[in-house]
């Protein structure tokens, strides 16, 4: 009943997007599309990305409800992709559409980064653009217009605060005009009315007088240029506040983000007393009785449902994998850590014997051997929710303390 369902939704959502972009494909179809166009199998495809081949069938059959969180599906899409010989964004692309019809409450953006360019419509940039460009002419006019009022000001402003001298010609000219408004000869002008011309210009002269530089004392020079340093000084201090919160607004999105650090268990785990024979026979006998001495060895079986894996041994890298009901895994090493996304689906072997493992959400991280913990804190792998890799959590705090240095 419940294929019949999901089938039934499978088909809604092709229903939904025929007719429309490439991108608007659900990453099923797309997937099988780009596969068959490879001549490639499911199985070949499975054997290269080393994925569980019912996983596929549910990636291409758009089930993704029946697959693990975003994060382990987008490192299925690397996966993919790289055998496909594709680029990453665009698989990532009809993933984001997929899980948009499958949970429209939950709607996932797709990120710009991954919008092709030539599905991006360019016409609301070229408006801003122009915008842009009628402001900065505006500015620049206004700009032309104001200055010459503004070197006026400034000279009468400079002639007044300072000691300065005016020649000989300007001074007679002011004395002249001086005598000519306590005789009545100087006409009195309201606002809108016609000046003459002789007027005016002995008007203009006397309010902004020319400046004699040369007769200008040295500290009077070297006062004249404070206010532009003064400037430049205002200036620089408001780009260095704006940095600042710049700064403090990445520093409180870094918080957010911070995974919460915390110091292992001690005790991780337990041999189970008096196991049943029911139990002991889900370790191959082959397995059991050739245990690799001074290693750890640690025997997975998922017996009770799926169950996902991340997993380190020794130094090498992170691994992430699917066990489907009825599948195991081996791991030999000298020591091995590992988180379980659903540990009470399975029954974990430690050199040959069984283990107890209490937990009630069903997520442990778990190193062998248990004496090693000390030296590792939880959680032990840090998942980029974006690109879908992982990495340790001593990895992520080696490169979070080396940017902290710079």
């Amino acid at each position: 009943m419940e294929d019949q369902v999901t089938k039934n939704e499978t088909s809604t959502i092709k229903t939904q997007l025929s007719g429309t972009s490439e991108v608007g494909t659900t990453i099923g179809v797309y997937l099988k599309e780009e596969r068959q166009k490879k001549n490639l199998s499911l199985k070949q495809i499975s054997q290269k990305t080393k994925i569980n081949l019912t996983q596929l069938e549910y990636l291409e059959e758009d089930k993704l409800d029946l697959l693990p969180n975003k994060a382990y599906v987008i490192g299925y899409l690397k996966s993919y992709s790289k055998v496909l010989g594709i680029e990453p964004h665009i698989p990532m692309s009809h993933l984001d559409v997929t899980y948009s019809i499958l949970n429209p409450s939950k709607s996932t953006d797709i990120k710009k980064d991954q919008i092709p360019a030539e599905a991006v419509d360019k016409k609301p940039y070229m408006i801003i653009a122009a915008l842009i460009i009628v402001i900065f002419v505006l500015v620049v006019v206004y700009a032309l217009k104001t200055n010459p009022v503004q070197e006026a000001n400034q000279s009468v402003t400079t002639q007044a605060n300072e000691n300065q001298t005016i020649s000989a010609p300007e001074l007679a000219l002011a004395n002249s005009t001086d005598d000519k408004a306590q005789s009545g000869q100087l006409t009195e002008t309201t606002p809108g009315s016609a000046i003459p011309s002789s007027q005016t210009e002995a008007v203009i002269q006397t309010q902004t007088p020319k400046i004699n530089h040369e007769n200008l004392p040295i500290n009077d020079l070297k006062q004249a240029s404070i206010p532009n340093k003064n400037e430049k000084t205002l200036e620089a201090a408001k780009q260095t506040s704006l940095d600042e919160k710049k700064n403090e607004e990445t520093k409180e999105e870094d918080k957010k983000d911070e995974p919460a650090f915390a110091p292992m268990q001690k005790e991780l785990y337990a041999y189970a007393t008096n196991p049943s024979e029911e139990v002991l026979k889900y370790i191959p006998s082959d397995i059991k009785n050739n245990v690799v001495p001074n290693k750890q060895n640690v025997f997975i079986y998922a017996h009770k449902g799926d169950s996902w894996l991340t997993y380190q041994i020794d130094d090498r890298d992170p691994r992430q994998n699917i066990l489907t009901q009825n599948s195991s895994i081996n791991l030999v090493g000298s020591v091995i850590k590992v988180f379980f996304g659903n540990v009470n689906a399975t029954t974990v072997f430690l050199n040959g014997k069984l283990i107890n493992i209490n937990t009630r959400t069903g997520v442990r991280n778990l190193v062998f051997p248990e004496e090693k913990g000390s030296q590792y804190v939880f959680p032990l792998f840090i998942f980029n929710k974006q690109t879908g890799e992982v990495t340790t959590s001593e990895e992520y705090l080696k490169e979070k303390k080396a940017k902290k240095n710079l």
